[in-house]
């Protein structure tokens, strides 16, 4: 009862002709003599400062181009206040008096399904002519200001039990690595010590093979192809491709970024998506994840553009115990990481389930379902 719909451009003051866009080496030189500095805001946020403001008061920034539209878990609006700048790629929206509450509009924003009123393919548009029809459900003034404390209240919770799991993860992270330390300062399992294992180089025990025979030939991957695309790096899986030549298959194996020192170990079938890497294989007697699990203690430092593999990182010496130890201290890695992982699992899913909390929680406040909760 009370609630009307709307169309944005009614129930806001749109102050789009007042933004102006200053590249970052401009924002730079004008900061050097700047006396005090302003946030300068774009599409998704702040992305710098600025040595004086356009705007001095309450709104909300809504993406013009560049926002997630489509992305159903990120925000495409968001409050700013006070002394502030704003670029070309964010809308600057304002409630007008005795209608509409920023905040309110602001929550509604990242409620919205964009696909009708967003233009372009590779990257989104929403117009201003587009954006002023959105229809938003309105109550009146008083119960929107009571939702907007609810949700405040509510989204406050929420976020804060994702930090605590975020940092839960982090924790997590860091045991991974004191498990590491403890194997190799033989303090992971009784009866072993490094002091009583003979030194090798990495060179000694690790042969190297050029990717070259395995690079993809074309990085248009798709989900639903067979053959995953390596890299070295944190992106570790960059793809799938169903290209059925020069799949390395000779697995397990640890492919080494030349570059920038990082590893993976690999025990599938892949193809890779250039030649910055070698492929590791173990020499006899030698346990190859006993050596992966060593290189990600080492902290090597790479911050010459040049390949490290066969000038430095190769040479470096480890102690190195019999295979029978090998094996013994890789499976009790094994055994806390696979548990390690789980926990990893179950924490990205909470985080996950939280997040869909948020989206339930703002369908009912535009639906008039936390009337009985306010």
């Amino acid at each position: 009862k009370g609630w009307e719909v709307k169309k944005l451009g009614e129930i806001c003051e749109i102050m789009d002709n007042q933004r102006k866009p200053i590249n970052s080496s401009e924002r730079e030189k004008r900061l050097i003599s700047a006396k005090q500095k302003f946030p300068y805001y774009g599409a998704t946020g702040q992305v710098g400062f600025i040595d004086d403001y356009i705007f001095d008061c309450e709104a909300v920034l809504l993406g013009e181009d560049g926002a997630p539209f489509l992305d159903f878990f990120k925000d495409k609006a968001y409050m700013v206040s006070g002394k502030f700048w704003v670029n070309n790629h964010a809308h600057i929206l304002k409630a007008k008096n005795k209608i509409s509450l920023n905040a309110f509009i602001c929550y509604f924003l990242n409620t919205l399904d964009y696909s009708p009123y967003v233009s372009g393919t590779t990257r989104l548009k929403l117009n201003q002519s587009s954006m002023k029809n959105i229809e938003i459900p309105l109550p009146p003034l008083s119960e929107q200001k009571a939702i907007v404390d609810k949700l405040d209240d509510s989204f406050a919770k929420i976020e804060n039990a994702i930090t605590n799991l975020i940092n839960a993860k982090e924790n997590l992270k860091l045991y991974k690595q004191s498990v590491l330390k403890s194997a190799f300062n033989g303090d992971l399992l009784p009866n072993t010590s490094p002091t009583q294992r003979k030194k090798v180089k990495f060179e000694d025990v690790l042969k190297y093979e050029q990717p070259t025979k395995y690079i993809v030939k074309s990085t248009k991957y798709n989900n639903d192809f067979k053959t995953p695309v390596l890299t070295a790096g944190k992106g570790f899986i960059l793809g799938y491709t169903n290209e059925t030549e020069g799949i390395f298959t000779n697995t397990p194996v640890i492919i080494f970024d030349d570059f920038t020192t990082s590893s993976q170990y690999v025990n599938f079938h892949f193809k890779v998506k250039s030649s910055a890497m070698k492929i590791l294989r173990p020499a006899d007697n030698v346990n190859l994840k006993f050596l992966f699990y060593k290189m990600q203690t080492i902290q090597h430092k790479s911050d010459t553009h040049k390949r490290y593999w066969i000038s430095e990182y190769a040479k470096l010496e480890i102690p190195l115990p019999p295979l029978s130890e090998q094996n013994l201290i890789v499976a009790e890695i094994d055994r806390r990481f696979a548990i390690v992982d789980k926990t990893l699992n179950l924490i990205d899913k909470s985080i996950q389930n939280a997040k869909n909390l948020k989206q339930s929680i703002l369908k009912k406040a535009f639906s008039g379902e936390l009337r009985s909760e306010i």
